[in-house]
């Protein structure tokens, strides 16, 4: 009663972003131009602001002639670096709250500043998107919830200047009215996140979540991070219990149900909904999870990174721009055309740029979105991956994009567990390796065959192919366990916490050589 009656309170306390973001709909570009014009009077004294003459931007085509697309980090390193050492009014007013560092997926990891008016906004796209879940499945708000907590990496870091680097907590987006109310929530302690002992860290929030039979919500990243928990449970099951937390009963009932394969469904009878990515690269593990979770809902995330938010779920079928939170632009890939969000066309693939409150103004942020349609005047995005995940060893143009989606295919038809594509180079020419994770028997041939059919719709890889500078698609048939080990190593490599890996099917070159001797 006392979680069902603070989720109550949330959702009324977040009703009024909720209701704007209905009403304005259908006047979404006026409500982007009042965003953007905030943005540029607010910060028209920062060093940013007086380089690129916020005052005198009196429109959108004045900010697009005078601010320049970042499309490396590079470019606002050095007002990071300013900020870092604690000189304010930088590339927003005042000084930053703490920084927080991307996942580094794709590159090195790099600092982001976070502001009070950043915080607002990553608030405003939450509170769309629970009130929006609410109307959906309520069954959701009925218990207490288990939101993303991963263990730390190393303790915790401040820059020269003192100010924190890195979260501990989900909570730590959002204001402290919103984050009391969170952790009254929480199934699980928010602090436990500051465990730096993976097993320890994994060991004390199943003996939490376990100890919670009223669990109706779970909220986290990366899908790998909830196929990891599953298995610390059944792997670690007798030290779990051994805890006061859990009563006598449920003991009892947990290793019967763990003990016969049970999966979250009958393990959490209150379970309503889990949220995680879906999209993308994450796709290849949904018949997994589906799979540990049974017939519990699973709804995918919106597209929310470090430097911004840029779409919620709306429904169980869309994922809806979050208009009412920051500024967005849109890149063709193709002809570098830069749209607006009501300029976008049904089908199109397009590059997102951000300018938000938190001091990034025209950044791209390299990721790709597919245009799904329109509710009213705002568009609704699929998640299609990285704009810099290509692989091109002799002019073959391989995207992240299309590997992303041809393995995805594979994996819900074949029994495999998992699947990757390996760029190998040769002395005179150069192969894929289509590597895939199982203990079945599998046809090689009809395997390679499907997937270079998918590869040559590419015409740059089918005329490598036809010229020799390609060998043909070559199987590497790996036991389960595999693909473990390679989320451990890319974890380390990246310095990424569990939560938020996201594992490339499309791997980097030669980033296997001692695994596989290749």
């Amino acid at each position: 009663m006392k979680a069902r009656l603070f989720n109550r309170i949330w959702l009324w306390s977040q009703a009024g972003q909720y209701a704007y973001f209905q009403k304005n709909l259908h006047t979404a570009t006026t409500v982007q131009e009042q965003i953007l014009a905030n943005y540029l009077k607010l910060n028209s004294d920062t060093e940013y602001g007086r380089e690129y003459h916020f005052s005198k931007l009196k429109t959108y085509r004045d900010y697009v002639d005078f601010v320049p697309i970042v499309d490396d980090f590079s470019l606002v390193q050095p007002y990071i670096d300013k900020m870092a050492n604690g000189q304010g009014n930088v590339l927003f007013k005042g000084k930053p709250l703490f920084f927080e560092t991307t996942s580094g997926s794709t590159s090195n990891a790099k600092w982001i500043p976070y502001n009070a008016q950043l915080k607002r906004e990553f608030q405003a796209a939450v509170a769309v998107w629970m009130n929006d879940v609410y109307r959906q499945c309520p069954a959701a708000f009925n218990g207490p919830s288990y939101w993303s907590l991963s263990p730390a990496l190393k303790d915790k870091e401040t820059t020269t200047a003192g100010i924190p680097v890195g979260i501990s907590s989900d909570t730590d987006y959002f204001n402290a009215l919103t984050a009391f109310f969170l952790k009254q929530l929480f199934a699980v302690p928010s602090n436990l996140g500051s465990i730096l002992d993976a097993h320890q860290f994994y060991l004390q929030t199943w003996r939490h979540l376990l100890s919670r039979t009223d669990l109706s919500f779970v909220s986290v990243w990366s899908p790998n991070f909830l196929l990891n928990l599953d298995a610390f449970l059944r792997a670690n099951l007798e030290e779990i219990l051994q805890t006061s937390l859990i009563s006598n009963n449920r003991k009892n009932e947990v290793k019967w149900l763990v003990g016969n394969g049970s999966s979250w469904q009958r393990l959490f009878t209150k379970l309503a909904l889990v949220s995680c990515w879906t999209q993308a690269q994450a796709a290849i593990w949904l018949p997994k999870l589906k799979a540990i979770l049974g017939d519990v809902p699973l709804q995918g995330k919106g597209l929310l990174s470090t430097e911004g938010v840029v779409t919620i779920p709306l429904g169980f079928d869309k994922h809806i721009l979050a208009y009412t939170s920051q500024f967005y632009e849109f890149r063709l890939p193709e002809t570098g055309k830069i749209c607006r969000a009501h300029e976008l066309e049904s089908d199109a693939i397009y590059e997102v740029i951000l300018t938000t409150g938190g001091g990034l103004y025209r950044y791209c942020t390299k990721d790709l979105v597919r245009c799904t349609g329109y509710v009213e005047s705002v568009p609704c995005l699929e998640f299609m991956g990285r704009g810099s995940g290509v692989s091109d060893m002799i002019g073959e143009k391989i995207s992240e994009v299309t590997v992303n989606s041809i393995l995805a295919k594979l994996v819900a038809q074949c029994p495999i567990n998992s699947a990757f594509l390996y760029p190998v180079q040769m002395v005179h020419s150069a192969k894929y390796l289509l590597i895939v994770e199982s203990n079945e028997e599998l046809e090689a041939a009809s395997l390679t065959i499907q997937v270079e059919n998918e590869l040559s719709k590419n015409p740059y890889y089918k005329q490598a192919l036809a010229i020799g500078q390609l060998a043909k698609l070559e199987l590497l048939k790996l036991p389960i366990g595999f693909s473990d080990n390679l989320y451990l190593q890319h974890k380390k490599a990246r310095k990424i916490k569990d939560g938020d890996v996201k594992l490339p099917l499309l791997l980097p070159l030669k980033s296997l050589e001692s695994v596989i001797g290749c």
